[in-house]
């Protein structure tokens, strides 16, 4: 607590209490990633505010956290990394840390943005670009953007996709913020399935601005991965008539 303490709490602390309590919760997690993760031997925090929005970034000169998480776990692509963290309970060291805290923090804000390495992690609307710029970040960079005045509370957040249980129950996948074409192959559904059976519930698949999808990429996830996992609700948002199109072939073709 003690970076939360000295460089953001003298920003925050007259804001409303929930707002107080989000920050406390993102800030720590992000910090407590890169102490414990990086590598990193300096770390700069900037805060900036106005009567609207409260904006901190923080950015290390450790190792990459999407090159960290690929050579961990043996993934073939830094991209493959990204999706995993989307799902969440993701973590390189098991015995401390739960893997949760990018995954709630990137909800409980109203812009979350990771860069490393000229690759992106967000939750929200955002076309990944590898500029001349991201290409040679060193490290790893965290913006988190949030209003003054929301009305989300790290209650709200947790409550939505976790229990007392179990934790992390419930995940949601932008797949516009992972594939940079429209998915069409078995492999890249394959990717979006690996580790939900082992962790979550209830899949949400959000296909907001996606605008098509191959038949192959839907049979996987909707025929072949829902038969092996019946068990697991894979909830479908924001599809497009082409998109639903195809996932209604595939549900007949399976009928």
């Amino acid at each position: 607590m003690y970076a939360y303490n000295h460089y953001l709490k003298k920003h925050i602390e007259n804001l409303p209490k929930n707002v107080v309590q989000i920050w406390e919760y993102a800030f720590s997690e992000m910090m407590n990633n890169v102490i414990d993760h990086s590598g990193a031997d300096m770390v700069t925090i900037t805060v900036e505010t106005n009567p609207l929005t409260t904006t901190v970034t923080i950015k290390d000169n450790g190792v990459g956290i999407f090159e960290k998480i690929m050579n961990y776990f043996s993934f073939d692509t830094q991209e493959t990394a990204i999706c995993e963290l989307f799902k969440g309970k993701l973590t390189t060291d098991s015995k401390n840390h739960s893997g949760e805290g990018i995954f709630f923090s990137s909800k409980m804000m109203d812009e979350f943005f990771i860069l490393s390495d000229g690759n992106t992690f967000t939750t929200n609307k955002y076309k990944r670009s590898k500029t001349e710029d991201m290409e040679k970040t060193e490290g790893t960079c965290v913006i988190m953007r949030l209003s003054n005045a929301t009305k989300r509370s790290t209650k709200e957040i947790f409550d939505m996709y976790s229990n007392v249980d179990e934790g992390l129950t419930k995940t949601v996948i932008m797949i516009k913020n992972i594939f940079d074409t429209s998915p069409v192959s078995r492999s890249q559904a394959k990717r979006i399935c690996y580790r939900l059976d082992e962790h979550f519930s209830e899949v949400i698949l959000d296909f907001e601005d996606v605008e098509w999808m191959g038949q192959g990429f839907a049979h996987q996830i909707f025929c072949v991965f829902q038969e092996e996992h019946p068990d697991i609700i894979l909830t479908i948002k924001n599809m497009n008539e082409d998109v639903r199109k195809m996932y209604a072939h595939v549900r007949a073709e399976k009928l």
